[in-house]
């Protein structure tokens, strides 16, 4: 209770604060926590293959969870079977400077169909960065030693 009368005294900057408990009203708490892949690069004579293993977004999974609970039928809630059912895109830059990302490979599938998940690079240098964006927008980002 006494921040609710700091808060009427001190808040002069007209925006409402609302207060919440959040020991009491944990289940609607959702933490953000950035996304998680498990990605394997084998190399051949000229190329290296690039494989997405799994894929997983705790955040997304909260919030499925969340939506879930809402729905009183078992058929009405949304179940992922596939990793790649979360993936919006995944981008690949071959040849990453640290500085711009130049994706040279592009995975946008259409609205019915799932990413390959396995890609054949061919003209790679130094390092290999590799973009994937979640349906929800969260991004996912890492870079690999891809000596020629």
């Amino acid at each position: 209770m006494d921040i609710l009368d700091f808060i009427r005294t001190e808040n002069n900057t007209g925006v409402d604060i609302e207060i919440k408990n959040i020991q009491q009203e944990k289940e609607n708490l959702i933490f953000k926590k950035p996304p998680e892949a498990n990605i394997e690069l084998v190399k051949h004579a000229n190329s290296i293959s690039l494989q997405l293993k799994d894929f997983f977004s705790p955040y997304l999974m909260q919030k499925l969870e969340s939506e879930n609970k809402k729905s009183l039928k078992d058929e009405g809630k949304a179940r992922v079977t596939d990793f790649r059912q979360i993936i919006d895109s995944v981008a690949i830059d071959p040849a990453y400077d640290g500085e711009l990302f130049n994706a040279q490979i592009i995975d946008i599938p259409s609205k019915k169909e799932l990413i390959k998940a396995n890609y054949e690079i061919k003209d790679f240098k130094g390092v290999i960065a590799v973009k994937i964006i979640d349906i929800l927008g969260e991004e996912y980002f890492k870079t690999f030693e891809a000596c020629k």
